[in-house]
């Protein structure tokens, strides 16, 4: 049976999951001071940081793929509503992204915005094999999350959010007023990551909240790392989006600090979890633009009900009150960023900023500090590796893959082939029938009969007339009106016949089609192709809906596209391994001939040296050092004289002697040749 706490009303479950939280409510928690840590643990904290920040920074120079999508959706996203601009703002522009940080881009659209705009991205990223789509489209900041299939880079898309532009700026001001700036705010970054409090979709902060803590942090340090780069007496008053802002930033921050501050940074960081782990929230507010904490009561964001701890006792599934962890925004100071938060990401913060603060203060390593809360939810530098699941796996099993998945995109082609001529069956067939249909029965006369008509009473109205026959005025008058009603009438007969003509031409482009199709379905009739794809889409009524039909073709040319490229993938690996071993193969065979070769170009070159010396030309300098290298200009041929000592000592011998340690004669000396002779 569980356990309730008389005092927080905690379940024992609960109170495991957030004890450090649970001991500071019930007033049984002692908060250590920065003075308590021993040395040698901030020294190592300092140099665990900057190890990891060496590593991300490497990885970040070697990963291009960043940029690589950016321009693949600029292209898309541009081309798909023209006139518009994609802009990246946020961590990588202002450079505190970390490797496995998200990108932030803004489609600037002119002008009226389309109607379900968000829905229209988030459709169009589907179509290229993006996942994870979610659309807040009601959100403050209207945004398309998603993730890239190929890299699982995460992004977040919103659209003519240009105050977020002049928020980037302030954070690029900010970093650039130390080094150590950026380095803090990255090391925090990648602990709320590895920890699951940095994702606003999921219930907890943004990447952008934590940047604002942690800037908070600097301008509350003794003395300050940073100054608030947001005063001043000449204030730049904007209007964006319909609204004033006040967007002052001061052009030289650096000017407003009294005093350097001297900490590492591993004591940056240290800092910051003792002033979150110490920060009163239901009091205070946390404020840039102030530049320190700011009462709730001044700035009118009273906490309001129901509060995180009353949705978790209660067990209740709704949105918690207003300004629970209020952290205001630098420019629009209406919005407080915590109006994101549920009620278990509210304590997963506080809990978390607990747990790293007295691990800093055991002296935990880095590595134990960041561990993964959730390891299943992270990418793994293994799993974006192209080729993760490849390596070490016999050609034959990989062949074997190659052949199922040509089989499935043999099928995927004929649903798609099925499917776009239903499709084109279900929706412009009957709009041509329908469109010469509703002609017709306005226009009972046909084409011919209207010029066949025309004609005779043009005739009768311009041809010689019979004094003894001479029409009335009536007849004639008669005789025109029908002329002037034919001419209306000839266009609409001859649009008729057009559509009608369509209308035939699509019958017998669709017949064409089944046929195809049956021959190339191998034994498999088109009526049962249809009748899988209908029962795959639980509807029998399925080809009659051109709706149904384009939004299933569009899954099949998504399921087509992930084919090809699961089939370009595996085809890839094996060309790969084949080029490795063409290179080994080669590399043991230039080995293997490198030494005869050398020695017979060396051989030939000192033929050539010497015959050039005999004759009494000049020698170059690379010609004397390969006399030299060859014995000098007193040396014997060794082919010719066979009684030299020297040739007791082939290369052989002297090399199998090379690791002969028993007592032998070694090899005579040149100068004693040259005196014998």
């Amino acid at each position: 049976m569980n356990e309730v706490c008389p005092i927080t009303h905690f379940t024992e479950e609960q109170q495991k999951r957030w004890p450090n939280l649970h001991n500071s409510l019930i007033g049984q928690l002692e908060f250590p001071t920065s003075a308590e840590i021993p040395s040698d643990a901030l020294a190592r904290l300092n140099n665990d940081v900057n190890e990891m920040l060496r590593k991300q920074l490497e990885h970040s120079k070697r990963d291009r793929s960043r940029e690589k999508l950016f321009v693949f959706l600029k292209q898309i996203l541009e081309y798909r509503f023209p006139g518009s601009k994609l802009d990246k703002f946020g961590s990588s522009v202002t450079g505190l992204s970390l490797a496995q940080g998200d990108i932030d881009l803004c489609l600037q659209i002119p002008g009226k915005v389309p109607h379900k705009v968000f829905n229209k991205i988030g459709k169009l990223l589907r179509l290229h094999d993006f996942v994870d789509i979610v659309v807040i489209p009601h959100a403050k900041v209207p945004i398309v999350k998603c993730r890239d299939g190929k890299t699982g880079i995460p992004l977040d898309i919103s659209v003519n959010n240009t105050l977020a532009l002049q928020n980037t700026q302030l954070l690029k001001t900010y970093s650039m007023q130390d080094s150590r700036v950026s380095q803090a705010i990255l090391a925090i970054k990648h602990w709320a990551m590895c920890r699951d409090v940095s994702d606003a979709p999921s219930g907890t902060l943004s990447s952008y909240s934590w940047s604002i803590l942690s800037i908070q942090s600097m301008q509350m340090s003794s003395p300050p790392l940073v100054a608030n780069v947001q005063t001043g007496k000449k204030r730049n008053i904007q209007h964006v989006e319909g609204d004033d802002y006040d967007i002052t930033i001061h052009p030289n921050p650096k000017s407003l600090l009294k005093q350097q501050n001297q900490q590492n940074l591993g004591e940056i960081i240290a800092d910051f979890f003792e002033t979150f782990a110490n920060w009163n929230w239901d009091l205070d507010i946390c404020s840039i633009r102030n530049g320190t904490a700011l009462s709730r009561e001044e700035k009118g964001w009273l906490e309001q009900d129901p509060t995180a701890i009353d949705i978790i006792i209660n067990e209740e599934s709704i949105r918690v009150g207003k300004h629970s962890l209020a952290i205001e925004d630098p420019f629009d100071l209406k919005r407080d960023l915590s109006t994101v938060l549920r009620a278990e990401g509210i304590m997963d913060i506080r809990e978390e900023i607990l747990r790293m603060w007295f691990g800093i203060c055991e002296g935990n390593s880095w590595k134990e500090l960041c561990a993964l809360r959730n390891p299943d939810k992270h990418i793994s530098d293994k799993q974006l590796d192209l080729f993760h699941d490849l390596r070490g796996k016999a050609d034959k099993e990989i062949n074997s893959k190659i052949t199922n998945y040509t089989i499935q995109l043999e099928q995927v082609e004929k649903k798609i082939a099925v499917c776009t001529d239903e499709k084109e069956k279900a929706q412009k067939i009957p709009e041509l029938k329908n469109l010469r249909n509703e002609i017709h029965q306005k226009i009972l006369i046909r084409t011919h009969q209207i010029e066949e008509e025309l004609g005779r009473i043009y005739q009768r109205l311009t041809g010689a007339v019979d004094i003894f026959r001479v029409p009335s005025i009536l007849t004639e008058e008669n005789d025109f009106s029908l002329f002037f009603e034919l001419q209306q009438m000839l266009p609409k007969a001859r649009e008729a016949d057009k559509l009608h003509d369509e209308f035939i031409e699509l019958i017998k482009k669709h017949t064409e089609m089944q046929s195809t199709l049956s021959l190339g379905l191998e034994g498999q009739s088109v009526a049962a192709l249809k009748n899988a794809i209908s029962m795959a889409n639980r509807s029998d009524r399925f080809f009659n809906s051109s709706n149904y039909i384009a939004r299933y073709l569009g899954e099949l040319i998504i399921e087509k596209r992930k084919i090809n490229r699961e089939l370009g993938r595996l085809k890839s690996w094996l060309k790969y391994c084949e080029d490795v071993k063409h290179q080994q193969s080669r590399k043991s065979k230039s080995k293997s001939s490198k030494h005869s070769d050398h020695s017979k170009m060396n051989k030939k070159s000192y033929a050539e040296v010497k015959s050039k010396m005999e004759s009494g030309e000049g020698l170059s300098l690379a010609e004397l050092n390969i006399l030299l290298n060859n014995g000098g200009l007193f040396s014997v041929d060794k082919s010719k004289d066979k009684k030299s000592p020297k040739s007791k000592y082939s290369r052989s011998k002297r090399k199998n002697s090379a690791n002969d340690l028993s007592a032998h004669r070694g090899p005579r000396g040149r100068s004693k040749n040259i005196h014998k002779e």
